[in-house]
Formats: C-alpha cells, structure tokens, sequence
C-alpha cells in the first residue's frame, strides 16, 4: 500500500484539498447534533499529506494521522508541524481504546484491503472509538464498477502545472481490480502504478459494520449528502456511529 511515494510532490494538484469535506466531517462529530463546538479527538487513517487531520486541527481539534507512505508523511510533518503524524499500516495501528470522538479513511484507501482485512480493520477501530463516536469510510461507488470489465475515467488536465492525470481499471471482478493511475508533466511520465484494489460494495459495507455493533447512520453518494444510489453515485461514504451504550 506504500506504491504511491513518487506520486507525493504532486498529490496537491491530483487531489486538491476540499473546505466542504471538512464541514463534512466536522459535522459528523458527537457534539454537532447538540450544537457543541467542543475540542474532539479525531483520526484521519491513511492521511496522505494531512490536510484534512491538519484543517481540523486549526479549528479548535486534536487531529491526529497516519499513513504507510513516508514521503505523505514527511509532508504532513512538513505543512503541519504541530499535529501529530506517523506512518504506520491500517492492519496495524496499535490504537488506544475508547479514545477518538471521530475516525475516518478518505480516498478509496480502503480499498487497498482485501474484505477479510477492511473487516479486522473496521473492527479494531470500533474498539478505539468513544461510546457515541463516528467512523466515516469513503470509498468509489463499487457497485457500479463491477458491473463492468474495465473502466477509463476521463483524464484530469491541470493546465497551469502542465500535469495530466489518468485512472483506469481493469480485470474488475467482484474479488479485485486493477488500478492503473498515471501522471505525465509536459507529455513526460512522472507517475505510474499497476496497483491490486478490493471491491468493497454498498450493501455489504452496511452489513459488515452491523456485525461488529456499529449503528449505520447514513450512506451517502457523496460529499453534499445526496442519498447512496448503487447505479449511479460517484462514490460511497458510510457514516457509521459506536452505540453510547457500549
């Protein structure tokens, strides 16, 4: 899951940082609903070059993140020498219990995990978040790509930077899929990767994390809220809660 280091100079560009993801998930926090603008612990798991665990700092937050790549890091470290960082691997955290009111993992990061994996994952983070605390998985919309054999997106052109970026995939079975992300500057390749993914659709999502004890509270096709549509909705974000009660 490290294949992305050379990709990490220009990650601000492919990936430019999103205000309304942090409302997102700010507003996902316990206290929200209460109208509670309290100082929260929160997590962000495969944190790239920390913006989001950063932003959420700034805004009163002890964030916290981590990622397996050290050059993403190295950046976070870099851009936000306050908060905390450290590379570590999803499977392998070594997390506090009963500690953080949010965690989250953005970026179709988890579907760098098998589903016997993203479910010992889910699970130990269960464990680690306070009673009434939220977890927030982002992944693409699985279902509709498995409907198909291969997929080319089209590329990402950033004209100012003379960066292209390009995504396909191929062999797509309901097991695995092959991502094939490409950067060029200037027609030169600076970026490639052939990169195994793991399906991980809608419906069982919903059912792993009822399994664990999780309270689902929503599942959204994207980052304004609309409502998850298997047939159509860019991606998949499942809002799930650790009952006060446990």
């Amino acid at each position: 899951m490290s294949q992305y280091a050379s990709l990490a100079p220009f990650y601000d560009q492919v990936f430019p940082f999103r205000p309304a993801v942090v409302e997102f998930l700010e507003g996902h926090l316990p206290s929200a609903s209460k109208g509670d603008a309290s100082r929260a612990r929160i997590l962000d798991v495969g944190c790239g070059p920390g913006h989001y665990a950063g932003h959420l700092s700034k805004k009163g937050h002890e964030a916290e993140g981590l990622d397996l790549d050290a050059e993403m890091i190295g950046l976070a470290k870099r851009q936000y020498p306050e908060q905390s960082f450290r590379v570590a691997d999803m499977r392998r955290m070594d997390l506090p219990a009963r500690s953080y009111d949010l965690i989250f993992c953005l970026g179709n990061t988890a579907a760098h995990l098998t589903r016997t994996e993203f479910t010992a994952v889910a699970r130990d983070l269960y464990k680690s978040l306070k009673p009434g605390g939220a977890w927030i998985v982002q992944v693409i919309n699985w279902d509709k790509l498995v409907t198909q054999s291969a997929v080319t997106f089209p590329p990402r052109v950033m004209e100012e930077d003379g960066l292209t970026f390009s995504r396909s995939f191929s062999d797509i079975t309901s097991e695995h899929a092959l991502f094939k992300p490409r950067l060029e500057r200037k027609g030169e390749l600076v970026f490639s990767e052939d990169v195994w993914l793991h399906p991980l659709p809608g419906a069982w999502l919903g059912e792993v994390h009822r399994s664990i004890g999780y309270e689902v509270i929503a599942h959204y096709g994207d980052y304004d809220r609309s409502t998850f549509d298997a047939s159509s909705s860019p991606g998949s974000i499942l809002v799930c809660r650790r009952p006060t009660s446990s």
